[in-house]
């Protein structure tokens, strides 16, 4: 079975780095081509000079502006049509929901995802996060696991319940 991780923002060679520390070794699934990394941030940033100073048109050194550039719904969707495994875990879908305002064409494309990876017959395991709407996401699921972290004064406590499950008792 192989398997394709997306993530939407911790490049492929820190995702191996924290395997290791887990105890994980993925470097046989990766040449045998079982494993693959994919890093596809929605959101991507780059710092230019600005090019006018609001006094008499000229660079002013040290000033810069950040240009924010988005990578939209469509490029999760080129990677899911093209890639040749059974398994994708997508870490995490929020980024991406958090590019649409609008609710229809937000739950649009989520719709539009789920049926790729049917139509691929590919399992998926796909993270959001508690902040982020995503209701879309939710009533499309198959299934829901929810992890949480509670802290009391003296321990922290990782609970994981089940809030959804298609077909199974």
């Amino acid at each position: 079975l192989s398997v394709t991780y997306i993530s939407s923002n911790l490049p492929p060679e820190y995702l191996l780095e924290m395997s290791v520390g887990f105890g994980w070794e993925f470097g046989e699934y990766l040449e045998r081509g079982l494993l693959k990394f994919e890093l596809l941030p929605p959101i991507t940033t780059e710092i230019e000079p600005l090019q006018r100073s609001m006094y008499r048109d000229s660079v002013v050194e040290g000033k810069y502006g950040i240009e924010v550039i988005s990578k939209s719904f469509e490029d999760l969707i080129n990677l899911i049509q093209n890639t040749q495994t059974k398994v994708v875990i997508l870490d995490s879908l929020s980024e991406f929901l958090l590019l649409i305002d609008d609710k229809i064409k937000r739950r649009g494309y989520v719709l539009h995802i789920y049926n790729l990876l049917k139509s691929k017959k590919c399992s998926a395991l796909i993270n959001l996060e508690k902040e982020v709407p995503s209701e879309e996401a939710e009533i499309l699921a198959d299934g829901i696991i929810h992890f949480e972290r509670i802290q009391s004064p003296k321990r922290i406590h990782h609970v994981a319940s089940i809030h959804k499950m298609r077909l199974i008792d």
